[in-house]
């Protein structure tokens, strides 16, 4: 078969297709239609009738009460609760000073730390505890040992 042959039978099938798709799209619009139609039309039909409301009105009462005032001794009342804020005022909340270590300003907890990079190797000096490390970089360990040395002794 030749290619011209084989575009002519493609084509046919496409406009089918185009035809087929249309018709479902115009059925289901008219469908969409009859259904909001019916629904619209039963809504309608369903008004709830309303029965009129009987007005009933209210008797106006008048309530008279009578308040007693009775006088009570309140001289042991406040005598007790004086009492009560010096039994509470008297008793302080304190709570344990806990002792807290500084890490960074202990000598015990640096060290000299060899860091490598993709270029270059050099040493810092580093905390262990804190993981605090000091900026200057040392390209040899006697030196960086040396330092550490210092330090230790500046922070003693």
């Amino acid at each position: 078969m030749s290619k011209d042959q084989k575009e002519k039978k493609k084509a046919p099938k496409t406009e089918s297709n185009k035809s087929l798709k249309i018709v479902v799209l115009v059925l289901l619009v008219i469908v969409t239609v009859l259904a909001a139609a019916y629904f619209f039309m039963n809504d309608s039909e369903k008004v709830v009738q309303q029965e009129p409301l009987q007005i009933v009105e209210e008797e106006k009462v008048e309530d008279i009460d009578t308040i007693e005032v009775v006088q009570e001794d309140i001289t042991v009342l406040d005598a007790e609760a004086d009492e009560v804020v010096e039994e509470i005022q008297d008793q302080p909340v304190t709570l344990p000073n806990k002792k807290r270590i500084d890490y960074n300003n202990s000598a015990k907890y640096w060290e000299t730390s060899l860091i490598n990079n993709q270029d270059t190797s050099y040493y810092v000096i580093k905390n262990r505890v804190s993981g605090l490390t000091l900026s200057n970089r040392y390209y040899s360990k006697s030196e960086a040992e040396k330092e550490l040395q210092n330090f230790k002794n500046i922070i003693k």
